[in-house]
């Protein structure tokens, strides 16, 4: 097993765009408390360590929308809890100005990286859009070798473009390889050998940028809470409302059965009254 720093791999197969003044579009899922936010992080204090700050990370599509005017080039925008992404969301009109802009961000060298509970439900144009996809790696942080617990890993894989002839329902993707020189302890000689990365292990960033990070997602949680009782709110009192004049046109209204004629008991008073009608 040949042991390759993770700096290099991210520089290898991300940070290659970027250093050929491209942008780098990133795709991360994994299911909650896995790591994702922290090895993006991560990642951008290795790729963008003068740029990126907790100012550009944005946790909804108009944040986003207004940091990435904003955003210098060569930069990095962090979307984290992109859950609105979903296919049954993406003919809103919020989604579509979200696509264009991914679409035309290839024309800039400001990078995106999303992360999202689960990229199943994500619209599979916008998976298109990206050039990485990663999956961060599940597992028992109490039961795990030591390295493991202060470490996420995630599998990085390069996203291709479809073919023709190929299933335009799925999205080609393969894991990078690196070149790494190797020295043979037997002759002294170094040689250069590609190897494929199926996985990426970062330690944790710095502590003061998670505080920062941790605190606006906090705040972020909060003003979503608030607005989703808001929304909670009015909805009953719509209802109540609906209810109370429901019950008043039945008050004022009569009803069909008491439009009907009274019934007659079946008496001789009763039989000489119908002859009489």
């Amino acid at each position: 097993m040949i042991d390759i720093p993770p700096e290099k791999v991210l520089k290898a197969t991300i940070g290659a765009r970027i250093a050929d003044g491209k942008n780098s579009l990133l795709l991360v899922d994994g299911v909650q408390g896995s790591g994702k936010s922290s090895w993006c992080l991560r990642m951008a204090e290795i790729l963008f360590p003068r740029l990126f700050t907790v100012d550009y990370c944005c946790f909804n599509i108009q944040e986003f929308l207004n940091k990435f005017t904003s955003c210098p080039e060569g930069g990095l925008i962090l979307y984290d809890e992109g859950s609105s992404f979903s296919s049954r969301r993406s003919s809103t009109s919020i989604n579509e100005s979200m696509h264009q802009v991914l679409s035309l961000a290839r024309y800039t060298r400001k990078s995106v990286c999303i992360c999202t509970p689960d990229s199943s439900f994500v619209d599979i144009n916008y998976i298109r859009i990206f050039n990485f996809h990663g999956k961060t790696i599940s597992f028992m942080r109490r039961s795990a070798p030591q390295w493991m617990r202060i470490r996420t890993g995630v599998k990085l894989k390069i996203v291709g473009e479809v073919l023709p002839g190929q299933n335009a329902r799925t999205v080609p993707m393969r894991y990078p390889f690196v070149t790494v020189p190797i020295r043979n302890k037997r002759t002294g000689q170094t040689y250069e050998r590609d190897c494929k990365i199926r996985e990426i292990w970062l330690t944790k960033c710095d502590d003061d940028l998670w505080n920062e990070y941790s605190k606006r997602k906090d705040q972020n949680f909060k003003r979503v809470l608030k607005d989703a009782q808001r929304t909670v709110d009015f909805a009953l009192m719509k209802q109540e409302a609906k209810m109370s004049s429901g019950r008043a046109d039945s008050d004022e209204t009569p009803s069909k059965c008491s439009l009907l004629p009274t019934p007659v008991c079946a008496t001789a008073s009763g039989i000489q009254d119908i002859l009489n009608r």
